[in-house]
Formats: C-alpha cells, structure tokens, sequence
C-alpha cells in the first residue's frame, strides 16, 4: 500500500510528464572508486548543460535507486539516454534500463515497459552496441562523438 505522501509525489510527477520533456540518463556512476574518463564526464556534462538550458525534467541513473523505482521513472520518460562505456557494458541493471525502456518485462514482476518515444545512445571509446540489445524496439540514435551528440540532443522538439 502507498503512503498518501508517495501517490501525491506520482501524480506530481505525472502532471508534469504531460507537459514537460522528461529524460532517463542511463549512467554508471554507483561505485566510488571507479574514475571515469573525460569524454565521459564530457558528455555527461553536456546532457546536464541541455536538459538545464532546456528546462527539462532529468531522471539520473547513476546512483542504484531499486528496480521499482528505476521503472517508475523510466515509464514516465519521453527521452531515454543510454551512456555507453565499460563499466555501463559490464552492469546487469543498466542493460535492465534499456530493455524496460524497449517495452520488455521489468524486474518487479510481468508488467512490460512502456516503449519510451525516443531513445539516444552514445558509445564511449572502444565500445560498440551491445549485441543483447539490437533486436530490442523503438526510435534509436547510436552516435560515437560529442558533436553529434550535442547536434541530436539540440534537435530534438
């Protein structure tokens, strides 16, 4: 049972799901001493620049929030955003995010994902796309450059 403080939070949330772009940042971040590299911090920040300078809402992933809550917010996403390097390859509950982004089952039970409209993938150097996740659907971008990054994230409506 939800306390009444937990279903005015959803419903808060849903509200502004209807009238605001609401990004998923699929990113690996949940352990302290891992040193990520500057492209990675490059392009983080560059996502953190956009969705500001856009007035977006973001959903971070790089901090473990629980499989319910990670598909709560995934499900209320417009834009998913997957981070790609060797340590986001290497997690078993970022691939989860993709799928459950991808209309798969979630982790918490039967219940399938919503399709999330539009997903972006950027590829870290000397990573490619996983070959688990190439049959799963939806609108993709894969890109392997800032620039290209930036110019998709900047395109968007």
């Amino acid at each position: 049972m939800l306390s009444i403080r937990t279903d005015i939070e959803y419903l808060a949330r849903m509200y502004f799901s209807l009238f605001a772009m609401n990004v998923y940042l699929s990113e690996f971040g949940a352990a302290r001493d891992i040193k990520t590299d500057f492209e990675y911090k490059e392009v983080t920040g560059t996502v953190l620049t956009i969705v500001k300078e856009r007035d977006w809402n973001l959903f971070r992933s790089n901090t473990f929030q629980g499989y319910r809550e990670i598909e709560k917010r995934i499900s209320l996403s417009t834009l998913f955003i997957a981070l790609i390097d060797r340590y986001w390859e290497s997690a078993t509950w970022k691939g989860f995010e993709y799928t459950y982004a991808s209309g798969c089952v979630g982790m918490t039970g039967n219940k399938r994902g919503k399709v999330v409209p539009m997903k972006i993938v950027y590829l870290c150097q000397g990573v490619d796309f996983p070959k688990y996740l190439r049959c799963c659907p939806g609108s993709l971008k894969i890109t392997k450059t800032l620039p290209e990054f930036k110019d998709i994230l900047l395109n968007i409506v």
